[in-house]
């Protein structure tokens, strides 16, 4: 549906599109990163103290990622809502 600034409205969503993508894209890799450490450590019997302490560090990065997630999907979410309430509001302008 066309309505008013509906093209910046669209540029906006491609970018925060993109920016959940690279959000996504960096929190699989930081897991990728995470398990891959765990799985070279199987079978080792106890970890390190530098172990230990690198598996927190991975184990928190996978945190951080996915909060970081949520956020850029409350973003996205937003510029989509933004561009919802556009569209109503021009659709009962215009049928008025």
């Amino acid at each position: 549906m066309q309505f008013p600034g509906r093209d910046k409205w669209a540029t906006k969503l491609f970018a925060q599109k993109e920016e959940l993508v690279k959000t996504v894209r960096t929190a699989v890799y930081a897991a990728r990163e995470y398990f891959s450490f765990i799985r070279a450590k199987e079978g080792t019997g106890s970890l390190s103290k530098d172990d230990q302490l690198k598996l927190q560090e991975s184990k928190t990065a996978v945190q951080e990622q996915t909060n970081n997630i949520r956020v850029a999907r409350y973003h996205f979410d937003q510029v989509v809502s933004e561009g919802v309430r556009a569209a109503a509001e021009w659709k009962r302008t215009v049928n008025k």
